[in-house]
């Protein structure tokens, strides 16, 4: 795996930044085949994948079992709750293989430091943006104290995690707006794919589809907790999802998820999942079919007018 270590972080990206139209060009060129057709591994027993309720903010985790098992943590709930850290404590789980931190915002990387610190982690991406919080502090401070390998992933990479395979489709570069810097990943797993998009929003979509990224899944999370920022109409065309699961607080104040975006995915005819209204939501595959069970049943409704 591709490696940048914290020490070079902030030069890195002062770099290239300074390259950005070169970068452009480059990416346009390297991607005009990305879709070309998609070779499906070999999987030995099943994924579940757990999209936990943590209110107000995302926390995924991905298991496989057997010889090849691991553990996967994309993301890690707000700052001032402890869901993520309780939920990996209730499965037994000691040790993460890969921890993800989508982007730098408080209800994504909140608990990261304490996991971080507290599980044996082998390796950790970031998006390579820069935030001046204390949460954001604490989670760097962990990484250099934990000794895990550091990664920052960029459009184009892929990476193998025992049978699960990633691939990064953004961000092609950053610009310093940490939603759409956020690491966009598609996870397949034998023939049964997910799109995990943190808080892109409408730009990084856009920059998506024109780089020609290979978009269209079985299950998505809805980018930015449902709102309207995100799910632009064509970006949730391509994709074409199946089933969709939103993250997201019940009663929370951002009117998340809004009827617009509810809309664009009934019109796919997705089915829908929230965690607001049916709780953690799991899909478990075998690479070939998946089944979703939810913590509790519930018809996914909009807190917008």
């Amino acid at each position: 795996m591709k490696k940048v270590y914290l020490g070079v972080m902030m030069s890195l990206t002062l770099v290239l930044a300074g390259c950005a139209d070169i970068i452009d060009e480059f990416l346009a060129e390297d991607n005009e085949d990305v879709k070309s057709e998609r070779v499906v591994s070999e999987v030995e027993g099943n994924l579940d994948v757990h999209f936990i309720d943590v209110g107000q903010g995302d926390a995924i985790l991905m298991q496989t079992y057997g010889e090849n098992g691991v553990n996967v943590l994309v993301d890690a709930g707000d700052w001032n709750k402890k869901e993520a850290v309780e939920y990996l404590d209730d499965l037994d789980i000691d040790t993460l293989d890969l921890v993800v931190g989508s982007h730098p915002h408080a209800d994504h990387i909140g608990q990261l430091d304490k996991i971080i610190s507290e599980y044996d982690v082998e390796e950790v991406w970031m998006s390579g943006d820069v935030a001046t919080s204390q949460v954001f502090e604490r989670v760097i401070d962990a990484i250099d104290e934990s000794g895990a390998s550091y990664v920052e992933p960029e459009a184009g990479d892929h990476y193998t995690v025992g049978d699960i395979e990633i691939d990064i489709l953004s961000p092609a570069e950053l610009k310093g707006d940490l939603n759409n810097g956020s690491i966009v990943m598609r996870v397949d797993y034998g023939e049964v794919s997910f799109l995990l998009t943190g808080d892109a929003e409408g730009k990084a979509e856009k920059d998506m589809l024109e780089r020609g990224e290979d978009l269209e899944v079985d299950i998505l999370k809805a980018g930015h907790h449902g709102s309207d920022t995100s799910s632009t109409e064509e970006f949730i065309q391509e994709v074409n999802p199946d089933v969709v699961v939103m993250q997201v607080g019940k009663d929370n104040k951002y009117s998340h998820p809004m009827q617009s975006v509810l809309d664009r995915f009934i019109d796919v005819g997705a089915e829908m999942y929230s965690t607001k209204d049916n709780g953690t939501v799991i899909i478990e595959t075998d690479g070939v079919d998946y089944e979703v069970k939810v913590e509790k049943e519930g018809e996914v409704t909009s807190e917008s007018d």
